[in-house]
């Protein structure tokens, strides 16, 4: 009886193993490691923008992170897939400080970003998000100051901090219900003229819409808040100390 239950239980931890393994796929030869052990960078040799990225395989996602962007700038459209692998994230400072591209196209597949993603790329416009990630990060864009148009993806539930700052060309902004945390110094020194901030929203940092414009108010619970001659705003504390700093 003993025996029997020995193989048994040898039996189910086998086959544990094999769905484990199966439910991230086999990694191929030329995959690179997970992030929790030593990796090497892939360049990618094929066609279109796959060639334009380094990324590793990251097991522990079961997918491709994408570390850092290659190309020579312009538009720029992420694959979804690498190699018949979703590609999951975008590493921290993927794109930090490139000053060739303008567009750029996330796919759904991307769920989660490092920090400072995009910072300082000082000619992107436009950016087309995915609508599957929780969280904008730390200084995902800052000082992006040419950065017009992007939507805020409705499923969003905290803005890092100095996510958008300097966006000085950033002129609205539409911040989903879904959003519950704004971090400090999110909004400041953009060109935001006016922000909708919905009921949702339960913690906003210091100076998160701080050094934008005289005439910028802020909308709460349908009340307007606007400030006094000497800049001030008699709201409750949080938003003055995020307008205020």
């Amino acid at each position: 009886m003993k025996k029997t239950h020995f193989t048994l239980a040898v039996g189910l931890i086998l086959l544990a193993m094999l769905v484990l393994a199966m439910s991230c796929g086999s990694k191929g030869s030329n995959m690179g490691a997970s992030l929790s052990n030593d990796f090497q960078y892939n360049d990618i040799t094929e066609s279109n923008s796959r060639s334009d990225f380094k990324y590793i395989y990251d097991d522990t996602v079961c997918g491709i992170v994408i570390i850092e962007y290659v190309g020579s700038g312009g538009k720029v459209q992420l694959p979804a897939m690498i190699e018949g692998k979703p590609v999951v994230k975008i590493g921290n400072n993927a794109f930090w400080g490139n000053t060739s591209i303008k567009e750029v196209y996330i796919p759904d597949s991307v769920v989660e970003f490092g920090n400072a993603v995009f910072a300082f790329c000082t000619s992107l416009r436009n950016v087309t998000m995915p609508n599957n990630v929780a969280v904008i990060n730390d200084c995902m864009f800052q000082g992006c100051k040419r950065l017009m148009d992007i939507t805020i993806p409705d499923g969003v539930v905290t803005i890092g901090e100095r996510a958008f700052l300097d966006c000085k060309e950033l002129t609205s902004i539409t911040i989903p219900d879904s959003v519950t945390s704004i971090g400090e110094s999110a909004f400041a020194r953009t060109g935001l003229a006016n922000v909708d901030i919905p009921i949702s929203v339960t913690s906003i940092g210091n100076g998160a819409f701080n050094a934008i414009s005289a005439d910028f108010f802020a909308i709460y619970n349908g009340e307007v808040f606007v400030p006094d001659q000497q800049g001030n705003y008699f709201m409750p504390d949080a938003f003055y100390d995020a307008i205020n700093g």
